[in-house]
């Protein structure tokens, strides 16, 4: 499938559009879509990050939504089977013009700024106090709110779970965008001046991100040379999750970068530097996820200071506050997304991988596969199965109908299998998945949880699917969390007494 992205980045508009472009192009690349990129770029760094995933980057110096700009816009849409637009400059006659080309259209926007959006699908990310009234055909599609977040793939493999509170919050991050136009990064270095000596227990470490496109990098470096505690002053930042799993707190313009820390589950300080960002922090704010200090223009360092003197002491708040973001937000927006644009037109399936139900014929492989030694490590029993009971258990179920039990096959060859469960009471399937020991790595796991669960659902008639895994098997929680699974916290498991999550998914969730 062919995709055309048109977005742009400058220090006027920030970078914050071809960054969730950019999570959006990556995800359309693992779905197998072919994607051109045309735009405008700066930094030039912006293009070879571009590259690098995988997409052509062509360069234009055109203005956004101008004449010029349709007309390059156009001779490629006509090659395409989707133009992605993420930028405000254009307007609905773009839209329009676009759309007559015969490519599907999809779009992203933060707020109905146009009348009527001549569109396939409209993607608004953040958390407005009620729906937008996004006008578009009656064919259209809306995807509202952060379940669609863009965000980077490396955020969609996060563990189940976070990592405990401290109790004095020492790791400040403190990022303002690619640009960070109106200066407030200086601002908060200056708050940090500000605030109370930290306890010799947990001394403030400071790590400042300064975006390629900032100019004030000579008088950050400089600021942050006479503060008292330790600054790290971090330029073009690559591996942004990595700081983030690392920090306590952090101070961030309410952009995009506001999505990646509530997925991390960081408690965060917003700033508003630019009109787009308001919705984005006030949604947050409401639900409990940061504390909102408004208008950057009205923010004093003072109101900095006195924000984080409040929260590094109070681990309880902060948990809190971490909890709520990581339940607005779980990292898999970007999945889901390139999930839609690809049921449209969808590449055929590898004619080498295929699903099959179970048979008689599949007892002893079944059983080979439940006594692997590292199968029986992660499950709620561990004592090997005898194959006498082992035969009689497979045979009730392979003729119940309460069960559905398929085999994955790669070129005619079993590599894993996969059973769902309808409970007694009929409210929800209890699905098992295993993989040959000389198969995992390979995705299969994730393949069949993915092509199976819709099925399930249908086939046992259950509103939802219910998956028990131990505590420490992050493997299989990860593969959950990733085929769109909702986590629900830990649980005693009564047969067997062991701490285990619980996720589930209903028909819809993925999307």
């Amino acid at each position: 499938m062919r995709t055309l992205i048109r977005s742009d980045a400058d220090a006027n508009i920030g970078m914050g559009h071809v960054i969730r472009s950019l999570a959006l192009a990556d995800a359309l690349l693992d779905a197998g879509h072919h994607v051109t990129w045309l735009g405008r770029w700066e930094p030039a760094s912006l293009e070879a990050r571009i590259r690098a995933a995988g997409a052509q980057a062509i360069a234009s110096a055109a203005t956004p939504g101008g004449s010029d700009d349709l007309a390059l816009t156009l001779s490629h849409a006509a090659q395409s089977d989707w133009v992605l637009l993420d930028g405000y400059g254009f307007g609905a006659e773009f839209l329009q013009a676009v759309r007559r080309t015969g490519a599907r259209v999809f779009v992203i926007d933060d707020a109905p700024r146009l009348p009527y959006y001549d569109v396939d699908v409209l993607l608004d990310q953040n958390l407005h106090s009620s729906a937008p009234e996004y006008r578009v055909p009656e064919e259209g599609r809306l995807l509202l709110g952060p379940r669609y977040a863009l965000l980077r793939s490396q955020f969609g493999r996060r563990p189940a779970w976070p990592p405990p509170a401290p109790e004095h919050a020492a790791n400040i991050l403190v990022t303002m965008g690619g640009s960070d136009p109106k200066g407030v990064t200086l601002q908060v270095l200056t708050a940090m001046a500000n605030l109370s000596s930290p306890t010799k227990a947990a001394p403030l470490h400071i790590r400042v991100v300064v975006g390629p496109a900032n100019p004030r990098l000579a008088e950050i470096k400089a600021v942050a040379t006479h503060l008292t505690m330790n600054v790290e002053v971090l330029i073009a930042v690559e591996d942004m999750c990595a700081l983030m799993d690392w920090a306590h707190v952090a101070i961030t313009a309410a952009g995009s970068t506001c999505w990646e820390l509530a997925c991390v589950g960081v408690p965060m300080i917003t700033i508003v530097t630019a009109p787009n960002q308001v919705p984005v922090a006030e949604g947050l704010a409401r639900v409990g996820a940061s504390l909102n200090l408004g208008d950057a223009e009205q923010v004093k360092p003072e109101d900095i200071a006195s924000a984080l003197q409040a929260l590094l002491p109070d681990p309880l708040r902060r948990s809190e506050m971490a909890r709520r973001g990581r339940d607005v937000v779980d990292g898999l927006g970007a999945f889901r997304v390139a999930k839609v644009l690809t049921r449209h037109g969808r590449p055929a399936a590898s004619s080498e991988v295929s699903i099959r139900p179970a048979n008689a014929g599949d007892a002893r492989l079944l059983w080979n596969w439940a006594n692997d030694r590292s199968v029986r490590a992660v499950s709620f029993r561990k004592d090997p199965i005898p194959w006498e009971a082992h035969k009689d258990w497979f045979a009730r179920r392979l003729h119940s109908p309460d069960v559905r039990i398929w085999v994955l096959e790669n070129a005619g060859k079993p590599v894993g299998q996969i059973r769902y469960e309808r409970t007694s009471d009929g409210k929800e399937a209890i699905l098992n998945f295993s993989v040959a020991a000389e198969q995992r790595g390979k995705g299969y796991g994730e393949y069949l949880v993915n092509s199976t669960k819709d099925r399930a659902l249908h086939e046992l008639n259950v509103p939802q699917i219910t998956a028990l895994v131990l505590e420490e098997n992050a493997a299989s929680a990860n593969v959950f969390i990733r085929a769109g699974y909702w986590f629900q916290g830990i649980e005693t498991d009564t047969s067997s007494g062991s701490r285990c999550r619980r996720f589930i998914f209903r028909e819809g969730d993925e999307l």
